[in-house]
Formats: C-alpha cells, sequence, structure tokens
C-alpha cells in the first residue's frame, strides 16, 4: 500500500480532488454542511491518496478569534474524512499529524479548533483534542445559526477557555463570511 499525502491551497486543486471533496463532503455531512462549506473561506485542504486513489480529506481556514477585545490568532480544521473502505487503517490520524504540523508551521495559531460530528469526538480525543463545553454560533453575512455538532480544541490555554465573550470572525480578506460565537 503506497501512501502519500498532499497539502495544497484551494487555487492549486485538481478536478479530480475538488470532486472528491464535493462527493464525500454530501456523502458524509449531507445537505446542510455541504451547502455551507461551499461558501466558508478555505486557506488549505490537505489529501491522503493510497496507491493514486483519493482517500482522505480535511480542510483548513484561518480565524479571527477575539476574547475580550484581544485578538488570539486561530485556525480551524473541518471536513475530515476517509473513504468508508479505507476506514480504520490509521489514515485520518496520518493525515492529521501532519496537517496540524503544517497549519502550525505555516500560520502559527495559538489556538487549533476542530468542528466534527459528536460520535467523532472519541477519535480524535485519541489525537490529543478535547470538546469545547461552551455552545457555538456561526456567522454567516448578517446572520448567527447555531453550530449542531461538535467543537473541539488542542491545546488551548486555560484561561482562554474560561472567557466569557467569545468570537471566532473568518479571517477573509474583507473579514466577510464565516465565523462563530461563544456565548
Amino acid at each position: 500500500m503506497n501512501e502519500a499525502q498532499s497539502i495544497l491551497p484551494p487555487a492549486c486543486l485538481s478536478s479530480e480532488q475538488r470532486l472528491f471533496v464535493d462527493e464525500y463532503t454530501q456523502v458524509f455531512f449531507g445537505d446542510g454542511l455541504a451547502s455551507d462549506t461551499e461558501q466558508a473561506h478555505i486557506d488549505l485542504h490537505a489529501f491522503t491518496e493510497v496507491d493514486g486513489q483519493l482517500v482522505s480529506h480535511a480542510a483548513a481556514s484561518r480565524l479571527r478569534l477575539t476574547v475580550d477585545s484581544t485578538a488570539i490568532p486561530t485556525c480551524s480544521i473541518g471536513t475530515v474524512f476517509t473513504i468508508p473502505e479505507m476506514q480504520g487503517y490509521g489514515l485520518a490520524s496520518r493525515l492529521m499529524e501532519r496537517f496540524q504540523a503544517h497549519i502550525h508551521e505555516a500560520y502559527q495559531p495559538e489556538l487549533l479548533l476542530l468542528f466534527c460530528q459528536p460520535p467523532l469526538c472519541s477519535f480524535y480525543e485519541q489525537l490529543g483534542w478535547s470538546t469545547l463545553d461552551a455552545p457555538v454560533l456561526l456567522q454567516q453575512a448578517d446572520k448567527w445559526i447555531p453550530w449542531s455538532h461538535s467543537v473541539m480544541h488542542l491545546r488551548a490555554p486555560t484561561d482562554l477557555l474560561s472567557a466569557r465573550n467569545f468570537r471566532v470572525h473568518s479571517s477573509t480578506p474583507n473579514d466577510q463570511g464565516y465565523g462563530a460565537e461563544f456565548p
């Protein structure tokens, strides 16, 4: 089994990679999230190929997190999946490990967030992630919508997690689009 990983900005994706992301985002996350992720600002995509076949994916976005008016560099990871016939081989674990290291080196965030479905929390806990207990609202244009799944963090400072005024906004060129609020 020949395994290869790649990390690319959206502009560098091949048509095969775009189709893979679109198809499996729909399969794993359904219409609602697939539609939402199409609108999200993505900075990087990570892929695993086995014997030339795309099998795993993850995406990352840079976010601006404000805690009590203090900006904290933050990145989020989402749309993590491995096709069903390749699950159980550690492919997503290895992809996440490499992707996290790349994100830390490229963007140097103080906080890394992960948006995931509740049944997958135990998988990510094995990789060092912890569930964020606060409810999360995602910003879409002028509206805030509740995030119905889990948000996890990777080794966040305790004082950051105890703050009450938590706002996360996407770091798009015009500061529009997605963000999250932790009431």
